[in-house]
């Protein structure tokens, strides 16, 4: 199985939320695996610096794989495709491309995080929409509402769910709440308040997912 975080818009939680997730299923007893195709690569780095410092049994491995690599790309596909205990999370690019929108597709779920604010939310739609209009598969896609701070009202939030929800999106009913510990992030292991955070909606994700 390969799942996917996307979006196009930068610091709406992706790779924090591939991380976290990587470690829920891990938890669970499925054996996985991390790609990051995005060219700054910050997920890969992070995981090279962990296996410096660390003297740890790392409950995955995190791995740089090119977009443009399609020799790599296919070969991810031909290992993780098919079995729900091989896993392979992948930690998208930002870019809005016809090329990263394909990726997404052939991938057998799409987790699309979105933090309530002027910029997110716009860019979120723009995405969900670009997708839609290649005819790809919607109802990979589950959307997640992320990063929320607890400024934000929650008339308005839901208001904004319902709007993608009635668009033939699933959206999440559970929230995630701003992660004040995203500098804490490691692949070593995940800290108290990350796991508390996303265990309720991870845990409606997981059920989707694995269709429980």
């Amino acid at each position: 199985m390969i799942i996917i975080f996307s979006n196009q818009k930068g610091g709406c939680g992706k790779t924090t939320l591939a991380t976290a997730f990587s470690f829920y299923l891990s938890i669970k007893g499925h054996l996985v695996t991390v790609f990051d195709t995005d060219e700054q690569q910050s997920l890969f780095q992070m995981h090279q610096m962990d296996k410096t410092h660390f003297d740890n049994s790392f409950l995955f491995d995190v791995q740089y794989i090119n977009v443009d690599d399609e020799d790599s790309i296919n070969k991810m596909f031909a290992e993780f495709s098919g079995t729900d205990d091989k896993i392979a999370v992948v930690d998208s690019s930002g870019v809005l491309d016809f090329k990263n929108l394909f990726l997404a597709s052939r991938c057998d779920n799409i987790i699309v995080p979105f933090s309530f604010d002027k910029k997110t939310l716009p860019s979120t739609l723009t995405w969900l929409k670009s997708y839609s209009h290649f005819k790809f598969d919607e109802s990979k896609i589950i959307v997640l509402a992320n990063r929320i701070k607890s400024t934000v009202k929650k008339e308005a939030l839901e208001k904004a769910k319902a709007l993608i929800s009635a668009n033939g999106y699933f959206v999440c009913n559970n929230n995630v709440a701003d992660i004040n510990s995203i500098n804490l992030l490691t692949t070593v292991a995940i800290d108290k308040q990350t796991h508390e955070r996303t265990v309720d909606a991870f845990n409606e994700m997981y059920l989707k997912i694995f269709n429980k």
